[in-house]
């Protein structure tokens, strides 16, 4: 996490005198008598921030010298005069930064395959905290993608390969702890893998893997070589799929009754077309080369399966909230309305999931029925909440608080917040890829905020972005799960708290009893128990939409 105005992947060029130098991302500076004269490839409508600095360093900050400068509408040229910017043979800095977000190596109307790193480059009016970056399709999160950050400059990790090949509108965003998020301009780009991974959380496995894939070209013959975690070849797999999909389970065994006992297995498909004419089913020609003709043979990147930890039981459940602003009586409301009221006889979380005690689950310090819920409201307390996640007796969670796709929490700078980023190296959540791992996944994740829907947020509970059921993690050899966040705002009245706290009540009150998450889902949605406060219509379910508290 860092605080800026502008945007880490910005140009920098320095000159003096006479020379000129053309920067990685095509800014070009020329001296014209006492002016600078910058131009740089661009893309209408895009609008761009230029800025200057004499020196590097704390002293010599940087100065927007224009912020906002129009692409130029005929040509892919934009260009920017400094009038009497080189008087003096003075020397300095320069950047040019588009405004918004932007992915920066991604054009319009690209086709994409294999593993992407693509630099994020960013400018906003503002200085709140950056919680994360994210992609999204309608609003809805893109699976196979791992925001990357070393703390001075961001970009994007996109496994394409997580995704089905088709044409897709990306837009990029940029999360804040406080401020609203922004969204930058969509893009039209193309996904063509030969081998494609859609089912992606069968890259995890349990007592048993489930291979699955999608071939782009069929009829078509498969060859898979697998490797253990020492990458000793163990065995092939080869077979024929008359339509593109490859799927079947393992059970880990060599055939002979030997069980391997590797927590990582790396496998490799060969791809041979059986028919020149069925190969016109690939969409498009691969990036790497030409599309396979019937009899060649093509071997595509190796992939990794990671097994999941076992566990048993429903597990202990995580409950916490935090401040929506600095009003202390709306702080104390959100209090009463995650607790249940002061005795919790209006259900909340704490009251439902907790009843004197006796409830099914054992909440985690600081929530006792009829008398406190655990609240984020500083850095002690925020450590605490982590150390809470991170016990692998806890498999269960809800928050209330601010939310964005990529954190929950904060909403005033005083107020702590919880990134993705932060999650990772708690639970150890890897799902997607080339990578598969899940350390302490969670079978239960509501984050009652806004777009905590958004993201991949999900991932880093264990849980893949996509609306499955509960046969599919049966397939997959691993315990179902589910997240519930919201993909719009998340409104709170501190006059009708209450309200609230008996729809969350009625919420959990049918989770508990055995229902499925879809029908507590619309049952708060709907208003099935009462009206005056319903769950907000953005809800969305991730994992298994069916998931109830004893499934398997």
């Amino acid at each position: 996490m860092k605080r800026m105005q502008f945007g880490v992947a910005a140009v920098v060029l320095l000159f003096a005198s006479a020379v000129s130098l053309l920067a990685v991302e095509g800014l070009k500076v020329t001296r014209q008598g006492t002016n600078v004269v910058l131009s740089w490839s661009s893309v209408p409508p895009e609008t761009y921030v230029v800025q200057y600095r004499s020196a590097l360093g704390p002293a010599s900050p940087w100065q927007t010298l224009v912020p906002s400068v129009a692409a130029a509408a005929s040509t892919n040229k934009t260009s920017f005069v400094h009038t009497n910017g080189a008087s003096g043979n003075s020397t300095g800095f320069y950047r040019v930064v588009a405004n918004d977000v932007h992915l920066y190596g991604i054009t319009n109307g690209a086709t994409v395959s294999g593993t992407l790193n693509v630099p994020i480059e960013y400018s906003v009016n503002t200085t709140d905290l950056v919680s994360g970056f994210s992609f999204s399709i309608n609003s809805l999160p893109i699976a196979g993608t791992i925001p990357q950050s070393n703390g001075i400059s961001s970009s994007l990790q996109w496994d394409t390969t997580a995704m089905p090949n088709g044409t897709y509108a990306l837009t990029p965003e940029i999360d804040f702890s406080t401020a609203d998020p922004v969204q930058g301009t969509p893009i039209t780009i193309t996904v063509s893998n030969l081998v494609s991974y859609p089912n992606y959380f069968t890259s995890v496995f349990g007592d048993w893997m489930w291979i699955y894939a999608e071939v782009a070209v069929y009829p078509a013959n498969y060859q898979l070589d697998m490797y253990d975690s020492n990458t000793n070849y163990i065995g092939t797999f080869a077979d024929y799929t008359p339509d593109g999909v490859i799927s079947f389970t393992w059970d880990l065994t060599d055939g002979n009754g030997y069980t391997f006992p590797d927590t990582t297995f790396i496998g490799q498909f060969t791809i041979t077309p059986t028919n020149a004419q069925m190969a016109l089913h690939q969409t498009k020609s691969q990036a790497r080369g030409a599309k396979p003709l019937a009899g060649s043979s093509t071997t595509v990147p190796a992939r990794r399966w990671g097994k999941e930890g076992s566990w048993s039981g429903i597990g202990n459940f995580v409950v916490a909230y935090s401040a929506v602003d600095n009003d202390s009586t709306k702080t104390y409301k959100v209090g009463l309305m995650v607790l249940g009221g002061t005795d919790s006889s209006d259900g909340g979380a704490v009251g439902s999931l907790g009843f004197q005690g006796l409830g099914p689950y054992q909440l985690s310090p600081g929530n006792v029925y009829g008398s406190s819920a655990f609240y984020m409201g500083d850095s002690v307390t925020r450590t605490q909440l982590l150390s809470y996640l991170g016990d692998l007796g806890y498999r269960n969670f809800y928050f209330f608080g601010h939310g964005s796709a990529n954190s929950f929490g904060g909403g005033t700078s005083l107020i702590p917040t919880i990134t993705a980023n932060d999650l990772q190296p708690v639970l150890r959540n890897l799902i997607v890829g080339n990578m598969g791992a899940n350390y302490h996944p969670y079978r239960f994740v509501f984050i009652d905020g806004c777009s905590t829907g958004k993201g991949t947020m999900c991932e880093k509970f264990g849980v893949p972005s996509g609306t499955l059921n509960n046969a599919f993690f049966g397939t997959a050899g691993v315990r179902s799960r589910a997240y519930l966040g919201f993909t719009g705002s998340v409104p709170f009245d501190p006059s009708q708290w209450d309200w609230r706290s008996i729809m969350l009540g009625y919420f959990f009150g049918d989770w508990v009893s055995r229902k499925p998450l879809w029908v507590c889902v619309s049952n708060a949605v709907n208003g099935t128990y009462q009206t005056f406060q319903k769950m907000p219509s953005s809800a969305v379910i991730y994992g298994a939409n069916d998931l109830q508290i004893n499934s398997p």
